[in-house]
């Protein structure tokens, strides 16, 4: 997404590598609106009414199909395991309401993974070459 300007963007957990990152990336591309939610922060009212949604809480179904609109986008960076399996922070039932979900596992993950690689190797590159 270019710009965000007609946008209601929300970003559920504040970690460092996650919450703060997205918050930085919808201010400098001009969310309409931003709210940054700590998990049972009154998420629901706020998702609801989301264009974007961002989850990096690590607490399995914490987003149910219920809580979110057709329209939305939902980024599901939560990880964490139930009864030996591996779950996001969207109950997998979002996927049939929103317009687009993350798998979790395999979605965001391995992409964040590769980038973070991609990154130390472009840093590490530059400062050998200096």
């Amino acid at each position: 997404l270019a710009e965000l300007d007609k946008k209601v963007v929300v970003a559920v957990g504040q970690g460092m590598v996650i919450g703060k990152q997205v918050n930085r990336w919808a201010i400098r591309k001009g969310a309409m609106e931003l709210h940054s939610l700590r998990e049972g922060s009154n998420v629901e009212r706020y998702i609801r009414k989301a264009d974007i949604i961002v989850l990096g809480v690590g607490k399995a179904g914490l987003i149910t199909s219920e809580m979110v609109n057709g329209s939305a986008v939902v980024f599901d960076f939560g990880y964490s395991r139930e009864n030996g399996k591996v779950r996001g922070d969207a109950d997998p039932a979002v996927a049939h309401v929103a317009r687009l979900l993350t798998p979790v596992p395999g979605g965001l993950g391995p992409l964040a993974v590769t980038m973070l690689f991609w990154n130390v190797a472009r840093i590490a590159g530059v400062k050998l070459k200096n």
